[in-house]
């Protein structure tokens, strides 16, 4: 049936459970009258999945009517009155988890919005349009989707905290990055008071805020001296109550502990004078009081002026992500996958081991059974509890306590580029479920009178609990915030919005009495800032014998604990994580900072050894400007108990590169929003004062002295690799510094999740941290994306991947699907991923190591066979052998052309000239004539083959084959008084130009540079005839391999050194081959928009000889296709006599033979002949690949089976 739009009109019009199923009926949405009750209509969303159209009673509401059915996630809730109407969804277990919280997400709209003209309106009307049959992802990504609102709160978010910084006063001008860490440190204490103003915290008051400073400070004095600031750092921070403050909580936290840049700047304020700054409080106060704000995390309620933690966090995000390099926020199904596909196998390995058992999921912990497709009802939350549970007698408990206690308590989850901590909060959504799981499987064996069955530990946690303030949930988000997460960023501004997330996750957690919160934990040694990239990662890198950090490593052994070193450290830091006031809490602080600092000089000046290793001359000082950070000393703590279990993150995407972003913000806070024309007048405004253009001069310099540190120095081994003979480094790209710096971080048997451009896996820099990953970790998943606006500011097509693997043994196979377009694959990856032998990994590309890109299953047979023959560069004795090579540059090269053909004696070639088997136009007009023409030799400074001739004796031909066939490498003299010398010996004469044969002396193959996945044919080759010369955009393979033997050296010109690469046969069966459609498929999975010399050369090719099967039925037919006209005479006498093939049907024909011979010369079989076929790009207006043809190509592959080898 065809769709049809759901009306505003329709909505005002739903005065029953049946108008409302009708209006659904234009979506293909049916009723299903037989499955509701009285009060209810249930509609078909999918084969599966179903919606209750509900109508509550008198004094009943939506949250009444929360959905538990399995099939049926959605209720939509119509009041008594029919007048407002709510969708509230139980959101969907990941990859069908039983264990953990059972949460909700919630919509409401009303009949009076559809009788007026708002945004609103069209807003709901969009999303109720979105849904139709067979959609139920609708459901779950379009209508709870809270884009609007991000967008929106983060605009005005933007502009008032731009505002503010110009109102800073009490830090220097040339400190605008002070000016805006201040700033945000207000609005974030302030986003957080607003949350818990909402949960009635301050003096029971919901207006505290608003009305409070009226009560507390005289007409005219200042907000921020009299009520703020005693506010923040007495009240809140310590035990402290006031009565003109009213009752208040207690809440601790680095949050209301003086921040550094307060510490460090002690009359900042936000205006001067007591008016202004109480203007400004009061802006803030009304931008905020202009949005709800919801506390419940257990019901996500998405409305247009609603703000949630989640949703707070994801304008977070933004305010990071705009100032970091390449760092993009990143969506929650994949935060959430990479978090799950980490934690889960990690406990599972700790705990098999730990227990001798083999659990394969995490849910048989906990005694759930395999959920039955076909059930509709499954375990559900009761007695008060928020996790379903299953009958105790199905559970090992001692195998819940271990888990809790001697693995999940004490993982180490660290994000080393944390930004605003995004994955830290996915990890914690994992870890609640399993805690939550695991402490309410306690509390029901107390229940049920069997907690004799539980360990001392585990009562005395239970007690801890009962005796806390905010239950087990609280208990369980402090004890992940404060034992298991941990991150690091360069940006102090993104370590301290990435706290505030953290503490802001708690806040549905805290009790509703200010009296019986609970402190907010002390996070300053979990989120840290520092550069993740340069420092020291262990300890056997630091310490020498006398036990201190000096520049020699002797002394210490892999086993030694770092406590032996930095017990001062590690007392501090605990002494702050358990400090029960703020003053306790910020005498430890700094007591650790202090210990840190000084232990930090002797190795910085390691660091600064380095340095001058890499050829960088820099001072100390300026090293401590790139904030080295020292893993093992900054997080002692963590390192004394083994150190980091899983890593998660997403890793800035960019080159490190001097940006004018972060040197300018110094000195114009508003510089990083300016659009780019206004940045350039800014720019040259501000370097007209002298000591901000020296300071741009030496930070640009700094940067370059830090690429020099990653490129040269002897930290990052795996960033330059060997390809085809040369090094081909990273050009300091950060993802490829932060995946290698992976390796060092995380322990054995530890897991590693992140998201990393596509180039880690398709360049060619990279090759050394594919073959680490391959060689010395067990990848578990790799799902390979092309945007399509899942970053909504990259380009569409732009290549990223979400890889997770374990940091132990090797892979023997890969779990992997690539080109995806959509996360919801993340949804279904076990069902959707294709088994990846190792093989196909390392054989696909021999001297990059580039991953193939397989969407399919039939892809690895396809490529299985393609990779079991020889690469197209490989040397084998006694078959042809090919060297591609470019003949010359046409703007190098320039003086050798004329334009018109009367002023030259032969054309030279482009890649606009040929085709496949075409060397001109004769059979297709729209292929170009030559354009550039040129002279023969004998006028060398004018002629193109004179300076081919030229280049290629310069490049050493012949000179460095005879060099190394007489012995030249084992004396002491250059090749060219080597071989001149042993020339003088046997004709009395120097090598000279006369000497080389070059190739446009014989036929010879040749193919376009210039190639594209998307054309027609990627692979475009052709036989060319002697005479002719080419520019870059056409490669040659040369007819002539150099075999010099001791009678040839008489000879003057030396010819007898020069041997056929390959004989006439075969000249047309490698032509033939490489315009195949099976070798077509392989190279267009490897070319962007040229075809590399490498990756061709690395392409496999079945090195088809005489006497081979196929090889006389694609050289035969590839000569008839390519020997036509006058220039192919003498080739077409050579081989016997051969009869052109002239007419269009014939070509066809021949051609449709040759690939269809090719498929079997590979060993495809008639499955993965015809996927090939199908999955090959489809052009308009084809030259060959039409619908006809390739059916031709599948019936002659049909017959050649039936028919045999063709010998």
């Amino acid at each position: 049936m065809t769709l049809q739009q759901i009306t505003a009109s329709d909505i005002a019009g739903w005065d029953s459970l049946q108008d409302i199923a009708n209006s659904f009926e234009k979506r293909g949405v049916k009723p299903r009258p037989k499955l509701g009750d009285d009060n209810e209509l249930v509609v078909q969303l999918d084969d599966d999945e179903f919606i209750v159209i509900v109508n509550a009673g008198p004094g009943e509401t939506a949250t009444d009517f929360k959905p538990e059915n399995r099939s049926r996630h959605t209720n939509l809730v119509a009041t008594n009155d029919f007048e407002t109407f709510t969708f509230i969804t139980r959101v969907r277990s990941w990859e069908g988890q039983q264990h953990g919280r059972i949460k909700h997400q919630k919509i409401s709209f009303s009949k009076e919005q559809f009788t007026r003209d708002s945004g609103e309106k069209n807003t709901i009307l969009q999303k109720l349009n979105s849904i139709e049959y067979g959609s139920s992802a609708a459901i779950y990504d379009t209508l709870y989707d809270t884009q609007q609102v991000v967008k929106e709160f983060y605009e005005q978010f933007e502009k008032l905290r731009t505002d503010l910084i110009q109102e800073v006063t009490g830090i220097p001008d040339d400190r605008g990055d002070a000016k805006q860490r201040y700033v945000q440190v207000i609005l974030d204490r302030m986003i957080f008071l607003y949350f818990i103003q909402e949960k009635r915290l301050l003096d029971r008051n919901p207006n505290y805020l608003h009305e409070q400073p009226n009560e507390v400070v005289d007409e005219g004095s200042d907000h921020y001296e009299e009520f703020y600031e005693p506010l923040f750092f007495e009240y809140l921070a310590e035990d402290k109550q006031n009565p003109d403050f009213g009752s208040l909580p207690y809440l601790n936290g680095g949050l209301f502990a003086r921040n550094p840049v307060e510490e460090e700047f002690q009359d900042a304020k936000l205006g001067g004078p007591a008016e202004k700054t109480n203007e400004l409080f009061d802006d803030i106060l009304d931008f905020l009081s202009d949005w709800n704000w919801n506390v419940d995390e257990r019901l996500d309620i998405v409305d247009p002026k609603n703000l949630s933690p989640a949703i707070l966090g994801h304008i977070f995000e933004q305010t990071v992500n705009q100032k970091e390099m390449g760092a993009y926020y990143t969506p929650e199904e994949i935060t959430g996958f990479m978090a799950r596909r980490t934690i889960h196998p990690y406990l599972l390995d700790q705990l098999n081991e730990a227990v001798d058992a083999d659990y394969d999921e995490i849910d048989n912990v906990f005694g759930f059974p395999v959920p039955e497709a076909d059930s509709s009802a499954g375990a559900v939350a009761d007695g008060g509890t928020i996790t379903q549970q299953v009958p105790t007698e199905n559970v090992q408990t001692s195998h819940v306590e271990t888990l809790y206690h001697d693995i999940l308590k004490e993982a180490h989850i660290l994000d080393p580029a944390v930004g605003s901590g995004a994955f830290l909060l996915a990890a914690q959504e994992v870890l609640m479920d399993l805690y939550i799981q695991c402490i309410e499987y306690f509390q029901r064996l107390e229940a049920e009178g069997q907690g004799w069955e539980l360990e001392s530990r585990s009562r005395e946690e239970l007690e801890s609990i009962e005796g806390g303030h905010g239950g087990e949930s609280l208990y369980a988000k402090r004890s992940i915030i404060l034992d298991n997460l941990y991150g690091v960023d360069i940006d102090e501004g993104a370590v301290e919005i990435c706290k505030l997330r953290l503490w802001l996750s708690m806040v549905a957690d805290i009790e509703d009495e200010p009296g019986e919160v609970e402190p907010l934990p002390n996070i300053d040694f979990n989120i840290r800032q520092g550069n993740s990239l340069i420092g020291f990662t262990d300890l056997i890198e630091t310490v020498n014998e006398e036990g201190d950090t000096s520049l020699t490593n002797y002394g210490i052994g892999e086993e030694t604990p770092v406590s032996e070193y930095y017990e001062d450290v590690i007392h501090a830091q605990r002494k702050h994580k358990r400090a029960n006031s703020s003053k306790e809490a910020t005498n430890a602080r700094r007591q650790a900072e202090s210990l840190i600092t000084s232990y930090s000089q002797n190795l910085d000046n390691k660091v600064l050894d380095e340095f001058h290793n890499a050829g960088a001359e820099i001072t100390l000082d300026q090293v401590q400007e790139f904030h080295p950070f020292h893993w093992i000393l900054e997080f002692a703590l963590v390192y004394d108990q083994g150190g980091f279990d899983l890593i998660i993150g997403n890793p800035p995407w960019d080159q490190l590169r001097a940006s004018r972003d972060d040197y300018f913000v110094k000195f114009d806070e508003q510089f990083r929003s300016r659009m780019p024309s206004n940045k350039d007048e800014m720019q040259k405004q501000l370097l007209e004062d002298e000591e901000i253009a020296e300071g741009w001069e030496e930070y640009q310099e700094q940067i370059e002295k830090q690429m020099r540190y990653f490129t040269d120095g002897s930290e990052y081994i795996l960033q330059k690799p060997v390809i085809d003979g040369r090094k081909d480094p990273n050009e300091n790209n950060l993802a490829a510094l932060f995946f290698e710096r992976l390796f060092d971080l995380v322990s054995d048997e530890g897991y590693v999740a992140q998201v990393l451009p596509g180039v880690i896996f398709s360049g060619s820099f990279s090759k050394d941290l594919r073959m680490k990953l391959l060689n010395d970790a067990e990848i578990q998943s790799l799902v390979g994306f092309e945007n399509h606006g899942i970053f909504s500011d990259l380009h569409r097509q732009y290549q990223f991947a979400v890889l997770t693997f374990k940091n132990q043994g090797e892979s023997e196979q890969i779990k992997g699907i690539f080109d995806q377009h959509d996360v919801s694959v993340l949804r279904h990856f076990d069902k959707k991923a294709v088994e990846i032998p190792r093989e196909v990994l390392t054989q696909y590309s021999l001297k990059a190591r580039i991953f193939p890109n397989i969407t399919h299953p039939e892809e690895v047979g396809i490529l299985e066979s393609i990779v079991s023959h020889p690469p197209l560069g490989e040397k084998i004795d006694n078959k042809w052998n090919v060297t591609p090579h470019r003949e010359l540059d046409r703007s190098r090269a320039s003086d050798r052309f004329v334009e018109e053909e009367n002023e030259g004696d032969y054309p030279v070639y482009g890649g606009a000239n040929i085709h496949q088997f075409q060397h001109d136009n004769t059979f297709d007009s729209s292929l170009d004539s030559p354009s550039l023409w040129s002279v023969d030799e004998d006028q060398p400074d004018l002629s193109a083959k004179y300076r081919v001739r030229e280049r290629a004796y310069n490049g050493g031909t012949p000179k460095k084959d005879i060099y190394e066939a007489f012995g030249g490498p084992k004396t002491s003299k250059s090749q060219k008084e080597f071989v001149n010398d042993l020339l003088q010996k046997h004709r009395g004469q120097d090598l000279c130009m006369d000497d080389l044969l070059p190739d446009f002396t014989e036929y010879r193959i040749i193919y376009r540079d210039i190639a594209r996945p998307t054309d027609e044919r990627t692979m475009i080759s052709t036989v060319l005839p002697k005479g002719l010369v080419c520019v870059h955009t056409l490669q040659t393979f040369s007819p002539y391999e150099v075999n010099p033997e001791q009678d040839d050296l008489s000879e003057y010109p030396l010819r007898s050194i020069y041997e056929r690469a390959y004989d006439d046969k075969e000249l047309f069966v490698i032509t033939g081959l490489l315009n195949s459609i099976p070798f077509d498929y392989l190279m267009r999975t490897k070319v962007d928009s040229h075809i590399v010399r490498f990756k061709l050369e690395e392409s496999q090719v079945p090195r088809l000889t005489e006497g081979d099967n196929w090889f006389h039925y694609i050289s035969d037919r590839a000569a008839r296709l390519n020997c036509y006209g006058e220039k192919f005479e003498e080739m077409r006498e050579r081989l016997g006599g051969i009869d052109p093939a002239k007419e269009e049907s014939e070509r066809r024909r021949l051609q449709a033979e040759i690939d269809a011979a090719s498929f079997h010369a590979y060993g495809l079989d008639r499955e993965e002949m015809q996927f090939v076929l199908d999955d090959f790009h489809r052009v308009s207006n084809p030259r060959i690949m039409t619908e006809a043809y390739i059916d031709r190509v599948t019936e002659k592959y049909t017959r050649l089976g039936d028919v045999g080898p063709m010998e």
